[in-house]
């Protein structure tokens, strides 16, 4: 269940639902979800993960490139909270490396909680915790922790998770679940099992396991890497085989917007911004936070442009040529709308807070379904009717006797942008936009 109340986080997820409806290039919202990884280290040697496969040289999967080894510093995280807090529903503090490894972890938790931002970490857990490390990570206010688990044994289990050891991450998480009933606290305790063929067997074992001490079980579909382990996909899949020797084509021609580029995104232990979550490789980051510069300048440089301009049938002026990973996106069919489903919790949310007492975001969120209606009221209730930049604008410094301007430049600039894409509606955006100006005079 998200949390969020403030009016100001609701309007900039409206916001970014119609710059993205409306393919902008530039964007004034924020994200309204971050994967903010506190920790680019790991101790294990998953085989499919390339924080791994960097840990293991002998390795049999082709290593990936290296990133950077750090955990996020207090200064940094408070630095992107201070900027993103007000606007993100929903934080999940892991990626690439195993986040309780940060010690900062629980303070980073805190103040997420404050804002009322909904907190998850995953973790293989196989590490060593005191009661106190415990109690500290559960009353940080944390709502969901799920622990990578791929086994109910421990020669099952190091088959994957090598370099784990299953009786230590077994017995974590059951100390977890003890902890959390002691403590009177309803945070989430997931056993994650990543269903391989070697392991297959094991999982009712896993399931009634978790039944028996009150937690979630989820069966999780893996990655498995079928050039070096075909033998590694379990019943239910072996048809992958047949369909990895006729790969399809690529449609170079797909034009998608991504929700990596409008509604969420991921930052790692450094600060460095990546497209998105899945991407490991460095090289394709598209810029940092820090050292001076936020996160609404790296959201809004030539790489994010670019690569909403990928989507939206035109160029971005002057960086016509430049080339990103979003060019060539190895995951077009998956990414582009991971988080989308999560939508449905700030529909929820929304109702709670606004059902009687703000017709306007009621009307609004009704609305998201229905593409054109929706465009059609967020100009008129959103755009037309304000005389003063909303809340949390990303990258305004106009003041508000300056904004009429400010937003009629802005106007002008999207007919021009959105030329070889339906012109009627920009132009339909600026005729209400200039008749909202006549009936404020």
């Amino acid at each position: 269940m998200f949390k969020k109340s403030n009016r100001s986080a609701f309007e900039n997820f409206l916001l970014g639902k119609y710059e993205r409806m409306n393919r902008d290039l530039i964007v004034r919202s924020y994200p309204y979800m971050a994967a903010i990884d506190p920790s680019s280290i790991c101790g294990l040697q998953c085989p499919f993960c390339p924080t791994g496969s960097e840990n293991w040289p002998e390795n049999d999967v082709p290593r990936g490139h290296y990133r950077k080894r750090t955990t996020m510093t207090v200064e940094l995280f408070d630095a992107l909270l201070d900027e993103l807090g007000e606007y993100l529903f929903m934080i999940l503090f892991y990626n690439w490396g195993e986040p309780l490894l940060n010690k900062h972890l629980p303070y980073f938790i805190k103040r997420a909680n404050a804002l009322d931002i909904y907190t998850e970490i995953h973790t293989n857990l196989s590490l060593r915790l005191t009661d106190q490390a415990m109690e500290e990570l559960l009353l940080s206010g944390i709502d969901e922790i799920a622990a990578s688990i791929d086994g109910f044994t421990a020669g099952t289990y190091n088959t994957y998770r090598r370099g784990g050891n299953f009786e230590l991450a077994k017995g974590n998480i059951e100390r977890l679940a003890a902890v959390k009933r002691r403590l009177g606290l309803d945070t989430t305790i997931a056993w994650n099992f990543l269903v391989f063929s070697f392991n297959e067997h094991e999982v009712e074992a896993a399931k009634k396991h978790c039944e028996k001490l009150g937690i979630v079980f989820n069966k999780r579909v893996a990655h498995i890497y079928t050039k070096t382990h075909p033998g590694w996909l379990p019943s239910d899949r072996k048809g992958e085989l047949a369909k990895s020797a006729r790969p399809e084509p690529v449609d170079e021609t797909l034009r998608t917007t991504c929700g990596w580029h409008y509604a969420y995104t991921t930052i790692n232990p450094d600060g460095s911004v990546s497209p998105c979550c899945a991407l490991w490789d460095q090289k394709y980051d598209f810029g940092a936070v820090g050292q001076g510069v936020s996160f609404a300048e790296v959201w809004n440089n030539k790489y994010f442009k670019k690569a909403r301009s990928l989507a939206s049938g035109v160029d971005a002026k002057g960086i016509g040529d430049l080339i990103t990973i979003c060019n060539t996106c190895p995951t077009r069919k998956t990414m582009p709308d991971l988080y989308t489903s999560l939508e449905w919790r700030i529909l929820e949310r929304s109702a709670q807070v606004f059902s009687g007492s703000d017709s306007v975001m009621v009307k609004a969120f009704s609305l998201l379904s229905r593409e054109s209606d929706f465009r059609d009221y967020y100009c008129e209730n959103f755009i037309c009717r304000r005389n003063t930049p909303p809340t949390g604008s990303a990258n305004s410094t106009e003041t508000d006797a300056d904004w009429p301007f400010a937003r009629l430049k802005r106007e002008l600039d999207s007919v021009y942008a959105s030329k070889s894409w339906r012109l009627t509606y920009p132009l339909r955006r600026l005729s209400a936009f200039m008749q909202g100006i006549k009936a404020r005079r």
